[in-house]
């Protein structure tokens, strides 16, 4: 008994060890592929155009997201007034919002295949899937407050699907934390459970966490 207590502490002071040489610190923007970055396709037009293509990227996102076009209709129709009214041509600049849009939505799904496997640490705030007693096991690690509660989902290699054997307590919703684990560019849905009911997440990273500790103390 004694020799398998040796082996158990001895293992863990040997991953601490290894991990604490490996261990790669991210920040949210290492999930995304740098070649996602998009050169702006508007900068030719003059400010007044520029703002109108801003209203209809705004509007278009909103229909995404559920809100009735209807409810959008005067807004629009002020965009393409604009866009006009700066000599520009309405139709050429919609079909370039549309383009943007669709190639934006497609890069919100890729991940960064080099994070596969590796040791990392990135901050956070969790998002409990399973717990009990204010111990959760499972959670979602989201970017900024509020995010598939009170605004729409961030995209999905902007949420990480963690786990942990040992569980943390949590004191509060979208508690900061800082986790520590293997990651897994392997993407999933996970239900995540309202006062009124349930909603599909989709999560583009799994992390089966080593260490979870509170923002603050680092």
């Amino acid at each position: 008994m004694l020799l398998l207590r040796i082996v158990v502490v001895l293992s863990s002071v040997f991953f601490a060890a290894a991990t604490s040489w490996s261990v790669d610190r991210l920040n949210w923007q290492d999930l995304v592929p740098r070649d996602t970055l998009m050169a702006d396709p508007f900068t030719q037009l003059p400010p007044l155009a520029r703002s109108a293509v801003r209203d209809m990227i705004w509007i278009r996102k909103a229909i995404e997201n559920g809100r009735p076009a209807t409810e959008l209709e005067e807004m629009e129709l002020e965009a393409r007034r604009q866009i006009e009214a700066a000599g520009s041509d309405y139709h050429g600049v919609a079909a370039k919002v549309k383009s943007v849009l669709e190639r934006s939505n497609t890069n919100r799904q890729r991940l960064v295949q080099e994070l596969d496997g590796r040791i990392v640490q990135i901050p956070g705030y969790a998002l409990p899937l399973e717990f009990s007693d204010a111990v959760v096991t499972e959670f979602l690690l989201v970017p900024y407050v509020g995010a598939c509660i009170h605004s729409p989902p961030p995209p999905p290699n902007q949420i990480v699907h963690v786990r942990t054997r040992k569980g943390f307590q949590l004191s509060k919703l979208y508690m900061p934390v800082w986790v520590t684990g293997r990651m897994a560019t392997e993407s999933s849905t996970q239900d995540l459970t309202y006062v009124d009911g349930t909603a599909p997440i989709d999560a583009g990273y799994r992390l089966m966490a080593e260490g979870i500790e509170p923002y603050g103390q680092r």
